[in-house]
């Protein structure tokens, strides 16, 4: 599995090219600005996306996604039901910082829990973790059996998490999902956030400013 990163957008939004070590397969996740500079690197390798994933329906995870499905219309789009609501207002949520844009296309699959995503050679599974918002969702990635890779939306960031005080925010069901679910992941487990630099969960079952074990 090789990872790039790129940081799109007015919010500085982590979204992630996935490929398979063969470089057969692409996946993407949280396209949340201009994408022109991952649709230029999906070119160079001549790779059309089998998915965009998408973590939760806020603006800054989503807002690439109609100009990835212009290009690459078979491209699915997976999306946790729970935020539907939001997903759905994304051109008022534009509105309310000046940009302009056009109603997400409608999801392919929805994800409703817990979740094996066929992805062959990747094993991605859905994780809810409600909290930042009604239906933030974390993909775990693994080759192997054991997951190596979180990728945790705005739920959990290096030493610090997601707010709350957003439409559908809860402070308390927030910490339930990092608590009960997150930190119940392997210590090395790779955390690659929605913003800022990349974590594990050990590091922050120890050092989170917010919530430590």
């Amino acid at each position: 599995m090789q990872i790039e990163t790129f940081v799109l957008g007015h919010f500085e939004s982590n979204c992630y090219l996935i490929r398979s070590d063969n470089n057969e397969q692409a996946w993407l996740l949280d396209p949340g600005g201009d994408p022109q500079s991952v649709i230029n690197r999906l070119q160079s390798l001549e790779l059309a996306p089998a998915a965009v994933l998408l973590t939760h329906g806020h603006l800054d995870h989503i807002l690439g996604v109609n100009a990835l499905k212009e290009v690459w219309p078979e491209m699915k789009v997976l999306f946790p039901e729970e935020d539907l609501p939001i997903y759905r207002n994304l051109t008022h949520q534009a509105e309310l910082f000046g940009i302009v844009t056009s109603d997400p296309p409608v999801p392919d699959q929805l994800l409703r829990g817990v979740e094996e995503i066929a992805a062959s050679p990747l094993k991605i599974r859905s994780l809810p973790t409600p909290g930042h918002s009604p239906g933030s969702t974390v993909f775990c990635m693994a080759e192997g059996m054991e997951t190596e890779v979180a990728f945790t939306g705005d739920t959990l960031f290096r030493e610090s998490i997601g707010r709350t005080d957003l439409w559908g925010g809860d402070t308390g069901q927030l910490e339930i999902s990092i608590r009960q679910s997150l930190y119940q992941l392997p210590a090395a487990t790779r955390v690659l956030p929605g913003h800022g630099p990349e974590t594990t969960i050990g590091w922050e079952r120890a050092h989170n400013q917010f919530f430590r074990v």
